[in-house]
Order: C-alpha cells, then structure tokens, then sequence
C-alpha cells in the first residue's frame, strides 16, 4: 500500500511546484506601457506634459464613458465650426491607444448663452464648448489651452463702403484708422478691446441691422473675423450695393478658440485627452497641416499675406492664454513673427 501511494504523493508534489513556478513568472513579467499603440499603428511621441496624466483603466464602462458631447449647427448650411470639430477628431483618434473608443455626439443647436448655461450646470447634455477666451470663461470653465484655430479669430477685416477704399489705402497705423467709426454688436465683448486702443465704436442694436447702419453711413467700418467675412458680402451685396470687402488693413488682437468644459471630475478627464491629443498634434506638425488645408483658400482669396497689419492689446484676454509659444499661433504674413502683444493683466498674474 504504501509502495502504490508514493508515486501518487510524488506526482501532487510536482504538479503543485509548477502551478507556483507559472505564478512568479508571471508576476516577473513588465507592466504593458499605458502609452502603447493599437495593432498595426505607429507608435506617437509624447512631450513629458502629455506622459504626466494619470493610468488608464481599461473597463468596458471607462471607455464607454469618453463621449463628446457638442453643440449641433445651427442650420444644414452652417459649416461655421466643421474645421473645429476635425481637430477634435483628430486629437481623440491620437489618443486611441491609451484612452480606448470615444464617441463625438451633436446636441441639439443652442444660444452660446444657453451652451455656457448646461456646461456651468454639467447638465450632460453637452460636456464640450468652442469659444474665445476671456477672464470670465476662465474662471466659470475648465480650458484645454491649445488655441484650435491658432488665433484666428483675433485677425479682423473690414466691411465698407466702396468709395472709401482710396482714404482706407492712406491708414498704416492706430492713429490714421482713428477717425473712421467701427460698428459693433450690442453686447459683443469687441466693443471693449477695440475703445481700449482709443478707437471710435458704434454701437448697433442687432446683427442684421449693421448692414443697413453701414449702408446709411452711421459708420465707415464694420470688423470681421476673417472666416466670416467672405460668407456675408456674399450675402448682402445685392442689398446693399456699396458694400466691399475693405482691401488693405489687417487688424489683429490676441484671443483664440479653445476648447472649454464643465469643472467636474469626469469632464478633467476629458480634458485631458483632447490636450494629450493636441500636443501630439502639435508636436507632429498635423495641426499646422488641417489648418493650412482647411484656410489656405480663404487667405488667398483676402489677400493677407500682402495688408497692414495693426495690433492692438485685448484687456479682455485670459491670463492663461499660451501666448509666448509662438508654435501655437498663426502668423498671415511671410516671413514674420507672431505679432508680440500681451494681455493687460499684471505680469505676476501670468
């Protein structure tokens, strides 16, 4: 009997010596990296701010919960924000490997008031806004602080009339545009950044009707974005014959679109994968790419390269704005720097 059970004995003993021996191999084997690719993709470099953020969890429920949430179109034919919402895509498709599946999703179109109003509320019925900054939004909301469209919006032209354009070619400085009155929209945050550099604003009740005050020459100019400016000519010119698309000055103030959300744990979450995604967008040169291929028509067809450019400072700006990269920043004219203007802020306050 005990000859038939020392085999048996011996036999447990091993199979037991195995099971502990596959244990400590595994336990010896490297953590996978959290910044690993998926199969098949390259693998993308990452500054030292982007490796900072905190490890991945990989549950079902985790990826699941990366869902954008954004402001739809006004109408079928705005495209106002189609360029805005690449970036995003493409910053969210960059960080596959480490956050998993995403979701980008149109709300029903609301008012900006309304926008601020649910992210302030984290209402979950939007989690992710595009707007300028401004110390007020800097205080109500989270900003990812990479300007998508690399400052964009703070170059204006002007709408005018026609039979000014020869006093217009005269003007190469803040001094010579002072005497033409600049009209504005009651409530726009414009009206402030440009009587800050002592220039004469009108004021006008409602959009619509600063066509009509342009027109009657309750004002000489009417300021414009630069991707705004070439839709409405369009569409007022047959109104308002006079109207033209002024040709020599380009007017600049430092303010970017940026991404913003609520101040929430998940939606810091969110945060910063759209700002590790965009610093690798940054660093690979992808962003300068989308943006050149989504403007390049637009620059050419304004001219930008070849007007005067006059800077003035914006009183308005959020101290946190990365003004001093120059990486982040558009520059129209060949061959020159990104126009250097500061916030009038305090420079501890920075």
């Amino acid at each position: 009997m005990k000859r038939l059970l020392w085999p048996f004995a011996t036999t447990v003993a091993l199979v037991v010596a195995l099971v502990c021996a596959l244990a400590i191999g595994r336990s010896l084997r490297p953590p996978v990296s959290a910044l690993g690719t998926l199969a098949g993709s390259a693998p993308v470099a990452v500054s030292a701010a982007a490796t900072a953020l905190p490890p991945q969890s990989s549950s079902a429920s985790d990826q699941a919960s990366m869902a954008y949430l954004y402001n739809g179109p006004e109408s079928p034919d705005d495209h106002r924000y189609d360029y805005h919402w690449m970036v995003l895509r493409e910053a969210l498709e960059r960080t596959m490997p480490k956050y998993g599946p995403y979701r980008m999703e149109a709300a029903s179109y609301m008012s900006e008031d309304r926008q601020a109003e649910e992210l302030r509320n984290d209402s979950g019925r939007l989690n992710i806004l595009i707007r300028g900054d401004t110390a007020e939004y800097g205080k109500a909301f989270a900003a990812v602080w990479i300007p998508i469209d690399k400052g964009l919006l703070g170059y204006r032209v002007f709408l005018t009339r026609a039979e000014l354009q020869p006093q217009l070619d005269a003007v190469n400085s803040l001094d010579g545009l002072k005497p033409f009155p600049i009209g504005q929209g009651s409530g726009w945050k414009d009206i402030d950044i440009l009587r800050a550099s002592g220039l004469t604003v009108t004021v006008g009740a409602d959009y619509a009707g600063l066509f009509a005050m342009l027109a009657n020459r309750r004002f000489d100019l009417f300021s414009r974005g630069v991707e705004e400016v070439t839709d409405e000519y369009a569409q007022h010119r047959q109104g308002f014959p006079d109207l033209a698309i002024e040709r020599h000055l380009l007017l600049y103030y430092p303010i970017a679109r940026y991404f913003w959300f609520a101040r929430s744990k998940h939606s810091a979450r969110l945060a910063e994968r759209v700002r590790e995604g965009m610093i690798r967008m940054v660093e690979d040169g992808s962003l300068d790419r989308l943006f050149e291929e989504s403007h390049r028509q637009l620059f050419a067809q304004l001219g930008l390269a070849s007007r005067k450019l006059l800077i003035l400072s914006n009183p308005l700006a959020s101290p946190d704005a990365p003004l001093r990269d120059s990486r982040l920043w558009f520059r129209p004219l060949a061959g020159a720097e990104r126009p250097s203007v500061e916030p009038s802020v305090p420079a501890e306050a920075r």
